[in-house]
C-alpha cells in the first residue's frame, strides 16, 4: 500500500469520527429547533446476529469455528445508562454533496459507530469507501448489481431514482453493508463534509498544545479557527504518523469544547452550523440518551478500530459505471471476523482472531 493510500484512509477514518461525534452532540442542541427526526427511517428488517456473514462463504464458517468470542454476548447484568439500550449501532456517514438536501451526493466517509450504554464506550470502525461490493435491491435499474460501498448512498438518494425502498441513501448504504459485512446498523447520522470548519468556528475554535515547532507553529498551546484547524488537520508535510498525531490533537480539542457545560452558550452557532447538514432518524429521545452517555465518557472511552494494513491491497480495475477506478482487495473472511469482533462489543482485538493469522498476531 503507498503512503499517499495510507495517509488518505487514515485522513477519512479521522474525519469521519470527528463529524460523528460532533454531529451527535451537536443534533442534541438542534433539540431547541426540532421535535421530530431529521430524516426518513433506515427501515432494516430485525436481524438475526451474524445470520448473513456466517452463512456467506465455508472459509468464513470455518473461521467462525474458531473463534468462538465472536457469540453474541449474555445480557449484562448492570442496566444500561441513560435510559438507553444495553448498545446503539449508528451508521455515520460523510458526504460530499455541496448543496443543502439531500438529493445525491457520494458518501466519502462510511462509519460504523458502536454505543455501549452499559460499560460505557464508544468504538468507531471505518469502512473503506473504495471497498468492491455487491448493491442489493437496484438492479432494475440499469442493471447495476455491484460497486463501490460510496456508491450505494448515491445509488439510493431519490436524485437517481434507483431505490424504492426506504431510508433514501442511508438505507440501501446500510442494507448493502448488512449484505456484504453481516452488521446490521439500528441508526444513521449523515453529515456534509464541509460543516467540518463551521462547526469548530461556532464552539469557538479548538486549542492544540505542542510540544515542537509543527507547521509553523511554536511549541506551546494555540487556539485554532475552522480554517486553522482543518489546515492543521490536512497538511502532511511530515508524514503519515505525524499528521494523524495532529489529527488526534483537534479531535481531542473539539471533545473538550463540545464536553464543556457552557457549549450550551454555543447553541444557536451550532444549529446554524448544522442547518441543512445533518440527516439522521434518530428521536429526540435518543439523542437525549447519546448526549447523556457523553457526560460519562473519557477520551479513553472512545475507541477507533484501526485497520492492520496488510489486509488492503490497491489495484485497478474495470467497472461499468466508473470506468477503470482504484478499489481495495481485501480478504473478506477476516475482514468478517473483525467486523463480527466489532458487532459484539470486543476491542481491542482478541486473540482468537490475531491468531488466525500470523501477519495481525503483533496488532493491538
Amino acid at each position: 500500500m503507498s503512503r499517499e493510500l495510507k495517509a488518505r484512509r487514515g485522513y477519512l477514518l479521522w474525519i469521519s469520527g470527528t463529524l460523528f461525534l460532533l454531529g451527535a452532540l451537536a443534533a442534541a442542541l438542534l433539540l431547541i429547533f426540532w421535535r421530530r427526526p431529521l430524516g426518513p427511517a433506515l427501515g432494516l428488517p430485525t436481524p438475526t446476529p451474524y445470520a448473513l456473514a456466517t452463512g456467506a462463504e465455508p472459509g468464513w464458517a470455518k473461521l467462525m469455528q474458531a473463534t468462538p468470542i465472536l457469540q453474541p454476548p449474555p445480557a449484562p447484568a448492570a442496566q444500561p445508562l441513560c435510559g438507553g439500550p444495553q448498545s446503539m449501532k449508528i451508521l455515520g456517514i460523510g458526504t460530499d454533496y455541496r448543496y443543502e438536501n439531500y438529493l445525491y451526493g457520494l458518501s466519502d466517509v462510511i462509519k460504523i459507530v458502536r454505543v455501549d450504554f452499559v460499560t460505557p464506550r464508544v468504538m468507531l470502525m471505518d469502512l473503506p469507501r473504495d471497498l468492491y461490493v455487491e448493491i442489493p435491491e437496484i438492479a432494475a435499474h440499469g442493471g447495476i448489481t455491484h460497486g463501490k460501498l460510496n456508491q450505494a448512498y448515491l445509488y439510493g438518494n431519490p436524485g437517481l431514482g434507483y431505490f424504492d425502498g426506504p431510508g433514501e441513501g442511508a438505507g440501501l448504504l446500510a442494507r448493502t453493508i448488512a449484505l456484504n459485512y453481516g452488521i446490521s446498523p439500528d441508526h444513521y447520522l449523515a453529515v456534509n463534509m464541509q460543516v467540518f470548519p463551521k462547526i469548530v468556528d461556532a464552539v469557538g475554535g479548538v486549542d492544540v498544545s505542542l510540544q515542537e515547532w509543527t507547521l509553523g507553529y511554536r511549541p506551546g498551546t494555540h487556539h485554532l479557527n475552522g480554517g486553522q484547524a482543518l489546515d492543521f488537520a490536512r497538511a502532511r508535510p511530515d508524514g503519515t504518523f505525524d499528521r494523524s498525531r495532529r489529527q488526534d490533537l483537534i479531535l481531542a480539542g473539539l471533545w473538550d469544547r463540545m464536553s464543556q457545560p457552557a457549549i450550551i452558550g454555543h447553541a444557536g452557532d451550532l444549529a446554524a452550523a448544522f442547518s441543512g447538514s445533518v440527516q439522521t432518524d434518530l428521536s429526540p429521545g435518543q439523542i437525549n440518551q447519546l448526549t447523556c452517555l457523553a457526560s460519562h465518557l473519557s477520551r479513553e472511552d472512545i475507541l477507533f478500530l484501526d485497520w492492520p494494513d496488510s489486509m488492503f491491497k490497491g489495484r485497478r480495475m474495470d467497472d461499468p459505471v466508473l470506468g477503470n477506478t482504484f478499489v481495495w482487495d481485501v480478504d473478506l473472511d477476516m475482514l468478517r471476523l473483525f467486523v463480527a469482533a466489532f458487532d459484539a462489543g470486543h476491542w481491542p482485538l482478541p486473540a482468537e482472531i490475531r491468531s488466525v493469522d500470523p501477519a495481525l498476531q503483533a496488532q493491538q
